[in-house]
């Protein structure tokens, strides 16, 4: 996989599908916006874990959205977006919470180790991430893709991966912090975040339609 044809790939399909992404992005758009403005507002305890819980929800909504447009087209999404919890995003949300899980319990033990624990764990935690994140778009997709399918597919693309999942992000905080600091403010600041979001999420629909590409032409030669 050639992560620059993966990034480019993802910056023009958000461009080209921009309009029926933004109908179909617009209401968690603005319900995200509402719930972090709330999140952040020191409210209850417990409303500021339902706040954070609707949160997980919404990001889930809008990865399958943007999934599904980008490698199904924008047929294969309703024109003003999911608007019912199917099993799909449930499976989709299961799988999330399951490898943040399985990464604390593998990560954080590694960060006690003198030294050179924290970069340690760091490290396996990316990595980890990148060779299990090819199960998000294919269930986005329906398709059975596992996390023992997604690390054998990643086998072969683990750098390209790193680069697409890890570097592309960082590069895309950059303006970020910038407005969070000096320029527009918490708004502004959020609708970015989105905005980022969506362009990291078309990253990985590119990467999977690329990798499975290259494996199944392997397989066939």
């Amino acid at each position: 996989m050639d992560a620059g044809k993966a990034i480019t790939g993802a910056a023009y399909s958000v461009y080209y599908y921009r309009s029926a992404l933004l109908k179909a992005l617009l209401f968690p758009f603005i319900v995200y916006i509402v719930f972090e403005l709330a999140y952040g507002a020191n409210v209850h305890p417990v409303a500021n874990f339902i706040f954070g819980v609707l949160s997980i929800l919404i990001h889930v909504n809008v990865a399958i959205t943007t999934h599904r447009m980008l490698l199904l087209g924008p047929d294969s999404v309703p024109e003003w977006g999911i608007n019912r919890w199917s099993k799909r995003e449930t499976l989709f949300a299961f799988h999330m919470l399951f490898l943040i899980l399985l990464l604390c319990l593998i990560v954080i033990p590694l960060a006690f180790i003198p030294t050179v624990g924290m970069t340690l764990g760091v490290l396996v935690f990316f990595w980890l991430a990148c060779r299990f994140s090819l199960a998000f778009p294919g269930i986005a997709v329906n398709e059975a893709v596992s996390f023992k399918l997604s690390w054998k597919l990643t086998q072969r693309h683990q750098f390209p991966l790193a680069v697409v999942l890890i570097i592309f992000p960082l590069v895309l905080f950059i303006p970020h912090y910038v407005i969070m600091l000096f320029l527009l403010g918490e708004y502004f600041s959020l609708i970015f975040s989105m905005a980022t979001t969506v362009l990291e999420v078309a990253a990985l629909s590119m990467a999977y339609r690329h990798i499975k590409q290259e494996e199944y032409s392997s397989q066939i030669l």
